[in-house]
């Protein structure tokens, strides 16, 4: 701690233990060190050396500016936090920072001094504040440690300091009179609220609205009729925290009476919806009558603040009473009335929402169907299944999200337990809903459910198989990869089938289902398809199966696993996709096998680049067309090797692919140049002299420009 080093360094003649910080501040309950000295000579010296320290901290913040260093900031802080509740340490704390602030300190720490006063301060402290309140450059600080300060001096001082005071003085003073909640200063105030200028008025109002006693609601309402039409929406706001101020107080009665007169028609609606809310909230037990009797009257600028009160009512029959009266409001008033019904569980409540279910205001139905969501129990399941079957839009929306979000016991087994007697239709929302609940009890049911004869409900089967299937129902969904069915039905299976099996955490066996099924697999159709399944999944077990498909006869199955092998996920079967490329009789075989092979050529990180080099100008010889050639060139791109830069360099003067080599050149240069910038240099500068993509000039003449610099190359 810097406090224990400055008395190390200050006393180094003391010839005593290092005390604890209580001992320091003069703490009297402390144990003492082990002194060398008699206990008198131990006792005044330890003081001395509390007061040394504080000194010395003193002195560093007596400079302190802003943004410098707050360490010895930190360390008055842990000084003062040590003296604790002990008179004496704190009296002498007050005296030292009375002191300082008489000082030629900065600013910065006197602003600092005067915010520790305002902890630890008395009304000893009042004098030198006050005095400080005549530098406008210390009026803020001082002001605000005064306010701080317990005891009657400082409220007395300030009210005689007040009728010599003006303009931002004033107004400062003004608001500690309310913060600190002075009665003896409403008579002061009371001839602000009319003053000529402005900012004392709205400050005289607003402390008169914080002291909020009977006097002060007093004056506030005799300012209804002479304060300044600019001033009178700060009277409103000071008057309703003067009437919450009483309502603390126990004076109920007033504060009812406030809440009523400000309720008024003509108030502004801001102002009328806190009455309101005041209102409730002062007289709970008749709050349903009043919400009911806004509601029912044609004062409809209130309505929608008297339906956000329902919620706030806790009493059940209180607010069954309001929620009787729905059939007489408004649609946007039932609108709002359901939504604050919804944050009840109550079963007459939950009839309103059921009967407000067949509006026919479609945004009262979307209403209804949210707040079933929120409030509703089992027996609200067929209507949320039906509506979001029959719907359309918003209602058939807001239907399954009721459905989905329903949290009553017993909901999901009636969910499972509807499936089995419903309409297509309904089945698919009923299975649908099992997914979005995630009720994975529920996925034997929907392997069932698979075998449902609308291809609508099978779909949607194996959706939410995507979702929730694991391993124990994978061999049961690869057979259904086996069935005759469209195209769209066997993707969505094919997809199930792939996510469920990478949900599997050892890689080898996410294949094993399909791998079991396959010798299963007769047709044409359902051998393309475990392939494709297979590719997908990409598990290092199907290599095996799908080297042995690029032999079959059926060229559809061939192409099947050529396709699966060229998004291998590993470089491994380049070997076999390269074979194909030399062997395959087919055009569209060899052509897809070569895009494959070069695309694994990338994927191999133990080849060596100029091996992979090698591999794609291999491939190039025998590309078949510009397309394929192009492809290459934008494979070469991204290898970073002298020979990759070579290879597309070759191909800057073809015609055909000259745009796609300059790109490859820059790319690959970008990687190399730092290494390799006389051999590249010259490359680069004929792709700017002559290419027209100015992305691909920009870049190279970078390039160029940074081996200039370092003295690389010379034009």
């Amino acid at each position: 701690m810097l406090a224990a080093l400055i008395i190390s360094l200050t006393l180094p003649c003391m010839m005593v233990a290092q005390p604890s910080p209580l001992e320091i501040l003069g703490n009297d309950h402390a144990a003492p060190a082990a002194p060398t000295l008699e206990p008198e000579q131990s006792r005044t010296s330890l003081v001395f050396r509390a007061d040394d320290t504080l000194k010395v901290l003193l002195g560093h913040i007596a400079t302190y500016q802003y943004g410098q260093s707050r360490a010895a900031l930190a360390e008055l802080d842990e000084f003062i936090r040590h003296a604790g509740s002990s008179p004496p340490a704190r009296k002498n704390l007050e005296s030292s920072f009375l002191e300082f602030l008489g000082s030629n300190a900065t600013l910065a720490g006197k602003q600092f001094i005067c915010q520790r006063i305002a902890q630890i301060g008395t009304e000893a402290s009042v004098p030198r504040l006050m005095s400080m309140l005549a530098e406008s450059a210390t009026y803020d600080m001082a002001l605000s440690a005064l306010e701080l300060i317990g005891g009657d001096t400082v409220s007395t001082t300030l009210m005689k300091a007040s009728r010599s005071a003006s303009g931002r003085s004033l107004v400062g003073i003004i608001g500690v009179f309310g913060n600190r909640r002075v009665p003896g200063a409403i008579p002061l105030l009371a001839p602000l609220v009319t003053s000529g200028d402005s900012m004392v008025s709205h400050a005289a109002l607003s402390a008169l609205g914080k002291i909020g006693t009977p006097a002060a609601l007093e004056v506030l309402e005799r300012a209804n009729t002479s304060v300044a039409p600019v001033l009178r929406n700060y009277l409103l706001a000071a008057t309703l925290v003067c009437a919450e101020r009483l309502l603390q107080d126990g004076h109920k009665e007033q504060a009812v009476k406030v809440y009523r007169r400000l309720n008024a028609p003509g108030e502004p609606l801001p102002v009328r919806v806190a009455a309101l809310r005041g209102i409730a909230t002062t007289d709970p037990s008749n709050a349903a009558s009043l919400i009911t009797g806004i509601l029912r009257s044609k004062d409809t600028e209130l309505h929608a603040a008297a339906v956000q009160i329902v919620k706030d009512i806790r009493g059940i029959e209180d607010i069954r009473s309001v929620a009787r009266i729905f059939p007489n409001l408004s649609s946007e008033g039932q609108i709002q009335l359901l939504a604050a019904l919804s944050h009840h569980q109550d079963s007459e409540l939950l009839q309103v929402a059921v009967r407000a279910s067949s509006s026919t205001n479609s945004d009262v139905q979307s209403a209804a169907f949210r707040a079933l969501g929120a409030m509703g129990d089992v027996s609200v399941v067929p209507l949320l299944v039906q509506a979001a079957a029959t719907s359309a839009g918003s209602v058939k929306k807001e239907a399954r999200s009721g459905l989905y979000d329903l949290h009553s016991p017993g909901v999901d087994e009636a969910i499972v337990h509807a499936v089995a007697g419903s309409r297509s239709d309904e089945k698919v929302e009923l299975i649908k809903a099992i997914g979005e609940r995630k009720t994975k009890s529920a996925l034997d049911l929907v392997l069932q459910s698979t075998k449902d004869a609308s291809t609508l409900v099978r779909i949607e089967c194996a959706k939410v198989l995507r979702s929730l299937a694991g391993p124990e129902q994978l061999p049961a969904m690869v057979k259904l990869l086996m069935r005759k069915v469209d195209d769209t039905e066997q993707r969505e299976f094919e997809t199930a089938v792939i996510a469920t099996a990478r949900r599997i955490p050892d890689a080898a066996r996410q294949d094993e289902a399909l791998l079991a099924a396959y010798p299963s697999a007769k047709n044409q159709t359902t051998k393309v398809s475990f392939i494709y399944v297979l590719g997908k999944i990409g598990a290092p077990t199907s290599l095996p199966q799908l080297r042995k498909a690029l032999a079959e006869r059926d060229a559809e199955v061939r192409l099947a696993a050529i396709r699966a092998l060229s998004e291998w996920p590993t470089g491994e079967p380049y070997a076999d996709l390269w074979n194909v490329v030399k062997s395959a009789k087919a055009q569209t075989h060899r052509t897809l096998a070569l895009r494959g092979a070069v695309r694994l050529i990338g994927l191999d990180d133990k080849r060596s680049p100029d091996e992979s080099v090698r591999l794609y100008r291999d491939a190039m010889k025998i590309a078949p067309n510009t397309d394929e050639l192009k492809l290459l060139l934008s494979a070469v791109g991204e290898a970073r090797s002298h020979a990759a830069f070579r290879l597309a360099a070759g191909y800057l003067k073809d015609e055909n692919v000259h745009k796609e080599a300059e790109v490859a050149v820059v790319k690959i240069g970008e990687g190399i140049v730092g290494t390799s910038g006389a051999a590249v240099a010259p490359v680069l500068k004929e792709v700017v002299q002559s290419s027209k993509n100015e992305d691909v000039v920009r870049r190279a003449r970078r390039m160029l420009q940074e081996l200039i610099r370092k003295g690389e190359y010379h034009e």
